[in-house]
């Protein structure tokens, strides 16, 4: 007999934690089930989630030094004051 278990976080700020919390919980409900049954991977896709973080928080932060460098490249603070008379 063949059978899956399938873990789903609710909030996705901490999904990454949640799938690495419920990995090391498996030897422990390995040992609560019968012998005839099995735990094992069929695919983890937690690295990719923490990838995809970690992406998303450097395009942010190479998103904010742009900005700024366009911001004072434009503006007038880099030139002295026109005197007008």
């Amino acid at each position: 007999m063949t059978g899956a278990m399938v873990m789903i976080s609710k909030q996705a700020i901490q999904l990454g934690e949640d799938l690495r919390a419920g990995t090391s919980m498996l030897p422990q409900i390995q040992q609560s089930l019968p012998s005839d049954v099995k735990l094992d991977y069929l695919i983890d896709t937690s690295s990719f989630i923490v990838t995809a973080d970690q992406l998303a928080q450097e395009t942010i932060y190479i998103t904010f030094v742009i900005v700024m460098l366009v911001v004072f490249i434009f503006s007038d603070a880099g030139e002295p004051p026109s005197s007008s008379c």
